[in-house]
């Protein structure tokens, strides 16, 4: 058997280097998908949260402190 070829290690300045090289020019791709990725999840939590609150008050706000009473009436009703 003939033994692994022993390769010298990669000096830190170099390794560093590189790391600095890579990081310099790749923020762009991360900050871009990241972005995209908390745009969709607001548009999951924005978009249902205006439909919800576009059909509770399309009859205007007078509306529903008028139903709250009732409600706060009923409840307020002894029941057997």
């Amino acid at each position: 058997m003939t033994p692994a070829p022993v390769t010298a290690p990669v000096p830190a300045t170099i390794v560093r280097a590189r790391g600095a090289q890579r990081r310099k020019h790749g923020w762009i791709v991360p900050t871009v998908l990241t972005s995209v990725a908390l745009l969709y999840l607001a548009g999951f939590l924005l978009v249902p949260l205006v439909a919800v609150f576009m059909q509770a008050f399309e009859q205007g706000a007078a509306v529903k402190p008028v139903m709250v009473d009732q409600i706060d009436a009923f409840m307020n009703t002894k029941r057997d």
